[in-house]
């Protein structure tokens, strides 16, 4: 290996590291799903470029994949937020399933699975879509769509892979977060209903024992 390439794979390698620590950082810190996404989307660019990116989450009450975050360059873009995929005869499904990456070099000349079609109708060439595992479950995929054709590099791809690991902590991160918030809006709820049923009893007790000396003072 010559210098010069052996200098670029280093530069590259430094450049994705610092960019994986900059997304936990940015990751950690981020509340709600769209900020998160948004910071997601153009730190990936970064490495990867991209002409659609796109998170799905699988919904098991429809048996199916909620487009939970996109960003496309398409100026007619055809799957957008939460539109849903089914998980049969889909890309997403198949990711979900088997837990592994799927690409789809060339979309012009073949459209493998559901959704290829339409992603061939916002213009794009080529899909690559990753599982995003936390925990030991598949919460769902990242999907990073190019105009461009063509297998993707293999370092991308581990990137990428990376990134979605990421992702998916982040995701969990998030939901575990609105959970709480849910809860704690819920319990406030039921704390500020019993305060009132507690204000009502109160307020019958003062009446009851007011009426009861109101007629104990009219029989004297």
């Amino acid at each position: 290996m010559s210098v010069s390439i052996l200098d670029d794979a280093m530069s590259r390698a430094e450049l994705n590291y610092e960019i994986l620590l900059e997304l936990t950082n940015v990751l950690t810190s981020q509340r709600d799903t769209e900020s998160l996404w948004q910071a997601i989307a153009g730190h990936i660019r970064r490495v990867v470029p991209w002409d659609r990116a796109g998170i799905v989450l699988y919904d098991p009450d429809v048996d199916a994949f909620r487009f939970y975050a996109v960003v496309t360059s398409s100026k007619t873009p055809v799957l957008n937020r939460d539109t849903l995929i089914p998980r049969k005869e889909s890309a997403v499904g198949w990711v979900y399933t088997h837990r592994q990456i799927h690409v789809r070099p060339n979309l012009n000349t073949e459209q493998v699975f559901f959704e290829d079609t339409y992603y061939l109708q916002e213009g794009l060439g080529r899909m690559i879509n990753l599982p995003l595992i936390v925990h030991g479950t598949c919460l769902g995929t990242l999907n990073i769509g190019s105009v461009q054709t063509g297998e993707p590099d293999a370092e991308d791809l581990k990137f990428l892979q990376l990134v979605a690991t990421q992702i998916a902590f982040a995701i969990d991160h998030v939901r575990a977060y609105e959970r709480i918030k849910r809860l704690s809006e819920q319990l406030s709820r039921e704390n500020e209903y019993l305060a009132e049923e507690v204000r009502l009893s109160r307020n019958v007790g003062r009446w009851w024992e007011s009426r009861k000396h109101f007629s104990t003072s009219s029989r004297s």
